[in-house]
């Protein structure tokens, strides 16, 4: 059964809580490969570029859950799907830690991938419910608290350089137990009764979906070409030093922490839509900028401010589905997230095709192609999303 809006929920804020501590554990474990590659390869005897195609694997992942996890969640409700995903998160970050080979190391990554979909997709959906009243603004909060999951993880890599990096995929173990102990004892809303809950079959059809869906498939990718590949091109293409080449990641969500933080506010006089396509420009000429450098500072810099300048993409599309399909919140959610992560999956392919020199420029072209589909799925929210 699906769960019922919440209204003003009793306990509602430490559940509000509890989501927010989700995505910052989903964005450790989205950073920790990107920032252990250059460590990690060797342990496993190869290249840090063949180590990378474990994202796919657990992004791939990702998906999949996120699309099934929503089914699941309209037929038993959130809570027990949540705390599937929290001993996944758990079990996946285990294997990590102790796997020595690549297949391992990619049930690793989708059993990660699986539970991670969940945590982020559900409990975004989860606030939705809680305060239908303010979506916009829990949603930030929770993508605040993300991309402080994605500063810490690269980030104390990086400050504690000589700490084996199997240790970090331990301690993401723990916060998934840690997880799993706080959804136990927090408050869900109350399941609808399956006549009530508004049916899931159909909705990527929908222009109300799918048009948000893409938009964020687009966006997400841009974002996850920086987030796998930052550390490489800083080290590789930039020479920077490596201590700097993992903490250009941290400065990266660094940046997209403060815009995110900003956007608390920009969001009360800005719309989603004209929200999402600034920062999809402002974004883009970041990123078309780091073609033209040539010193790792500058490219630093560059990183930071794209992070700044994009902070509110994620939100502003994530919100504009959810007013587009009242009473239908978790599924059209649900799906646009799904859609979305399909975006880190393909991240190590578009790599491919461009090589290290294009890769950010066809980052900013991804950015742009994002403004025509806000647009048109803005024009469809005052045409009632049909």
């Amino acid at each position: 059964m699906a769960d019922a809006p919440a209204g003003p929920l009793p306990g509602r804020h430490a559940a509000l809580a509890v989501a927010c501590a989700s995505l910052f554990a989903f964005a450790v474990s989205a950073t920790l490969l990107p920032a252990a590659l250059l460590r990690a390869a060797p342990d496993f005897g190869i290249d840090a570029t063949t180590l990378s195609w474990v994202a796919a694997t657990q992004f791939a992942a990702c998906f999949a859950a996120t699309i099934y996890g929503g089914m699941l969640c309209d037929r038993y409700g959130k809570k027990p799907l949540l705390l599937a995903a929290c001993l996944m998160l758990a079990g996946g970050a285990a294997l990590w830690a102790a796997s020595g080979s690549l297949p391992a190391a990619h049930l690793a990554g989708a059993l990660m991938g699986m539970g991670g979909g969940i945590l982020e997709s559900q409990g975004s959906a989860l606030l939705v419910d809680l305060y239908p009243e303010r979506p916009g603004m829990v949603l930030n909060l929770s993508q605040v608290a993300y991309c402080a999951g994605a500063i810490a993880g690269p980030g104390v890599m990086a400050l504690l350089l000589d700490t084996p990096w199997r240790l970090f995929f331990a301690a993401e173990a723990g916060l998934g137990l840690l997880l799993l102990i706080s959804y136990l004892a927090v408050p869900m809303p109350r399941p609808l009764s399956a006549a009530d809950a508004a049916p899931g079959a159909g909705l990527l059809r929908r222009r109300s979906v799918l048009l948000p869906a893409l938009a964020l498939f687009g966006y997400v990718l841009a974002e996850s070409g920086i987030a796998i590949y930052a550390n490489l091109q800083l080290h590789e293409r930039f020479a920077a030093p490596e201590r700097w080449a993992m903490l250009g990641l941290s400065l990266f969500w660094g940046g997209m922490l403060l815009g995110r933080l900003g956007c608390l506010y920009l969001s009360t006089v800005l719309s989603t839509a004209r929200q999402a396509v600034l920062m999809a420009l402002l974004g883009a000429a970041a990123l078309g900028a780091l073609a033209l450098v040539d010193g790792w500072p500058a490219a630093l810099a560059l990183l930071a401010a794209a992070g700044l300048l994009t902070a509110g993409i994620w939100p502003a599309i994530v919100a504009l589905a959810a007013a587009m399909n009242p009473g239908r919140t978790g599924g059209a959610v649900g799906v646009v997230v799904a859609i979305g992560s399909l975006g880190v999956a393909s991240a190590p392919a578009l790599a491919h095709l461009t090589g290290p020199v294009l890769l950010f420029p066809a980052l900013a072209a991804i950015l742009v192609l994002v403004v025509p589909l806000v647009a048109m799925a803005n024009e469809g929210l005052h045409t009632k999303g049909k």
